[in-house]
């Protein structure tokens, strides 16, 4: 693994979201198949998210043919609800760029079958991704295991949250 030390978590998140962009533009330069992006939810990534959508508003990048695995969502939080990371991740970055609503993956949190979603979670998302280790602050690339998960219970409110294993 590359790590990357910046004087700051400002000119990270600069240096995150240049990667990611140079990393789409190098797999559409030799593939019409679209890039594969896992994206975190939380504090840490709204920087890069930030820095993204200013680059799509600048013309510098496209995510048309993007396709992006969110790692986590809580248990039976509606989707529409405000803390769901389906909404947080379409307030900070979904309704700003151009990344097709078909190509919007995030876990259901109120399937029937946990671990059956997880399973087809784990089927779809089969190729490589760009992942984002808010731990340690790098990005690599690493297969998916969405159907190994920990629950997580929030401090207020006990919900459940389906959490990829780093």
């Amino acid at each position: 693994m590359r790590v990357i030390i910046n004087q700051d978590s400002a000119k990270g998140s600069v240096w995150a979201a240049r990667y990611i962009v140079s990393r789409i533009k190098a797999k559409a330069a030799v593939t019409d198949k679209p890039f594969v992006l896992g994206l975190p939810t939380g504090g840490t990534p709204i920087a890069t998210y930030q820095e993204l959508i200013r680059m799509y508003k600048a013309g510098e990048v496209s995510f048309k043919n993007v396709i992006t695995f969110n790692m986590d969502e809580y248990v039976g939080l509606p989707e529409e609800h405000p803390e769901s990371y389906h909404s947080f991740m379409a307030r900070n970055f979904f309704d700003h760029v151009d990344v097709p609503k078909e190509n919007i993956n995030i876990l259901n949190g109120n399937a029937e079958d946990l671990a059956a979603e997880c399973a087809a979670y784990d089927k779809l998302s089969g190729d490589q991704i760009l992942k984002y280790d808010a731990k340690t602050s790098t990005y690599e690339f690493t297969a998916p295991t969405w159907s190994k998960l920990t629950t997580v219970a929030s401090t207020w409110e006990m919900l459940l949250s389906l959490r990829w294993i780093f």
